[in-house]
């Protein structure tokens, strides 16, 4: 994939986790999940450390939420409080890179 690591795979994996989200309000996951289920297969590869940072972005905006398992993973899920503040985001972004 080009420009791995680069700003551009980060927003490139924001979307995908934001669409597939939209698609599947009620899903949770790990990370290790997240990577399997929720992005393209081409963002896969990323390190676990870059999606683990780029999902903590996501959670500071309050897009996603988290919590703890009993075994100290970290499981993410859409805040659905702000389902319409995302959507208005990714209909921007796509704007955005149109243009």
């Amino acid at each position: 994939m080009k420009n791995k690591g680069s700003l551009g795979q980060r927003r490139a994996v924001i979307q995908a986790v934001l669409h597939y989200l939209i698609k599947n309000p009620d899903a949770k996951d790990t990370t290790e999940g997240v990577r399997r289920w929720w992005l393209p297969e081409g963002y896969r590869e990323q390190r676990q450390e870059e999606l683990e940072e780029t999902l903590q972005l996501l959670v500071s905006e309050s897009w996603l939420t988290i919590r703890m398992t009993p075994q100290q993973e970290k499981v993410y899920g859409l805040n659905k409080n702000h389902l319409q503040e995302i959507v208005d985001f990714l209909r921007q972004d796509k704007r955005d890179s149109e243009q």
